[in-house]
């Protein structure tokens, strides 16, 4: 067995169709299976899971060979059938469909239009499936057939149960997988725990028994439970936190990865009362003001990296962090002329006269007690006008990013939902896109990602980011611009062999997970 901890207040709902909890996803991982899924999240490697092969004869069609031998739960309403094409077919439409047990809209398919640019499902037979894109897709792979929220359901689940996945969506008896671990204990702030599914595909995995995730909230109830041997594995919200239990406990062993969400400064371009970054001069100066390696340092101590557009960890899309550091905005410090430069170009904006307000969450005031105070005192003297820090709720911070009465944020940002940024570019930085909320602009920066949006060829999209993206949004900025990202440092026994993990997404490691004992 393996002992965990979680908060387990935070998963939303099982039917991962309409989730969006990242422990609901881990979760899901653990019981469910994709059609393709990610070996290595971190370089966008992808492997068979419920397909042992495919192969992309055009830019519009994905042919996908089913494994043979894998079944359902041997439970209702499956009853250890076997898993078909038909299945496939069932589970993208219903994605499409969006509709609740009723057959009313259901605005919890949060999923709908990225599988909405399926044309056809075409079922060969038991064991083949072709999908068929409405145009070329690049992120089609990605986000439809190995995303992380792409796990597959036994649509008897749908049929039997109905309204019960939206009226008991904690339920774990309403849902059945094809995953290396069933779900048999669900108490609200107490535990989830998951035994071995004997009928798993994969031979000889997993290789634990059980694993279970005891509900502790916070770093002294998970400290307490780790020293006091409650559970196995510990993970702290501050990666510094470890070095103590090692200092007492120096044959533990410690396991890294990058945290899948960055840490952002963000702007307003909306019109707005006031709004001083109408002059879009002042987010430049902002953005080549901001000590990037203090904020980092603040909240992460050394164990961090500074990221572009694209995380730094998303192999084969960021620049390396000595190309990086050279950037204006990225250096550790700033030259005597290069400050200069910067009190004049802010004096000649509009925040001038009253100068600017930094806001951020609450919860990451509370989180990083200091750094909003000290990230305003160093853009204030880098930048010769007064900056003042200001917390504030995240959904108050969304609204006025929105009309302009938010106009400097800084704070967490969304994870990434793959090492290829192109999606997530496309919905926060396109004028177009649904998470623009600051109005950022720029027909350049859409002609690029339009044409990324319809590479199919991997290699050919990451040319069109580094040659033509990054360098616009590095020059820009964008709306929304990354400090960095920090890693995840967890603590376990010697006992305790554990798979590399990346920046997420990927729990479905766990069925190779073992120990010795």
């Amino acid at each position: 067995m393996l002992r965990l901890h979680a908060s387990l207040t935070d998963i939303d709902r099982f039917d991962i169709h309409r989730s969006r909890f990242p422990l609901t996803q881990r979760f899901s991982a653990l019981q469910q299976s994709r059609l393709l899924r990610y070996s290595d999240v971190n370089t966008g490697a992808i492997e068979g899971d419920l397909a042992e092969a495919w192969e992309t004869p055009d830019d519009e069609s994905y042919v996908l060979l089913l494994r043979r031998g894998v079944r359902w739960w041997p439970r209702h309403p499956t009853e250890g059938r076997a898993f078909t094409a038909e299945d496939v077919r069932g589970n993208i439409g219903r994605q499409i469909g969006g509709l609740d047990g009723d057959g009313n809209p259901d605005p919890l398919f949060l999923r709908k239009a990225q599988f909405a640019r399926t044309r056809a499902v075409d079922v060969v037979d038991d064991l083949t499936v072709v999908l068929r894109t409405d145009g070329p897709v690049g992120s089609y792979m990605a986000s439809v057939i190995a995303g992380p929220w792409s796990f597959l359901q036994a649509p008897e689940a749908w049929e039997a149960f109905g309204t019960g996945l939206r009226d008991g969506p904690l339920d774990p008896g309403l849902y059945t997988g094809t995953g290396a671990f069933q779900m048999q204990r669900l108490i609200p702030e107490g535990l989830a725990a998951f035994g071995a599914n004997d009928g798993y595909f994969r031979d000889g995995r997993p290789h634990l028994l059980a694993i279970e995730f005891a509900h502790l909230p916070t770093a002294a109830g998970q400290e307490a439970a780790y020293r006091g041997g409650d559970i196995d594995i510990w993970s702290p919200g501050d990666p510094a936190a470890i070095d103590a239990v090692l200092a007492d406990r120096p044959d533990d062993q410690v396991a890294e990865q990058p945290l899948g969400f960055p840490i952002q400064i963000g702007f307003s371009y909306r019109e707005g009362p006031g709004n001083p970054f109408v002059d879009r001069r002042l987010a430049l100066a902002v953005h080549r003001a901001l000590d990037r390696h203090a904020i980092l340092g603040r909240a992460y101590g050394p164990h961090a990296g500074l990221s572009g557009p694209a995380p730094w960890f998303a192999a084969g899309w960021s620049r390396d962090a000595a190309g990086l550091g050279e950037l204006a905005g990225y250096r550790p410090g700033l030259s005597a002329d290069e400050n200069a430069d910067l009190h004049t170009l802010a004096a000649s904006t509009p925040a001038a006269d009253g100068g600017l307000t930094l806001t951020v969450p609450d919860l990451f005031e509370r989180s990083y007690p200091g750094l909003a105070a000290q990230t305003a005192q160093t853009l204030g003297a880098r930048l010769g006008i007064p900056v003042r820090p200001a917390a504030a709720r995240y959904s108050r911070i969304v609204e006025g990013l929105g009309d302009g009465s938010v106009p400097l944020f800084l704070g967490w940002g969304a994870a990434a939902r793959d090492a290829d940024p192109t999606l997530d570019l496309l919905d926060s930085v396109h004028s177009e896109g649904p998470g623009n909320w600051g109005g950022f602009s720029e027909p350049d920066v859409d002609a690029a990602l339009d044409q990324m949006a319809i590479t199919v060829d991997r290699t050919e999209r990451q040319r069109l980011y580094r040659e033509t993206l990054e360098p616009l949004l590095l020059e820009g900025p964008s709306w929304v611009v990354n400090v960095g990202h920090g890693m995840q440092r967890s603590v376990h026994g010697p006992d305790i062999w554990l798979p590399r993990f990346g920046f997420g997404w990927d729990g479905h490691h766990f069925e190779r997970a073992w120990r010795a004992s």
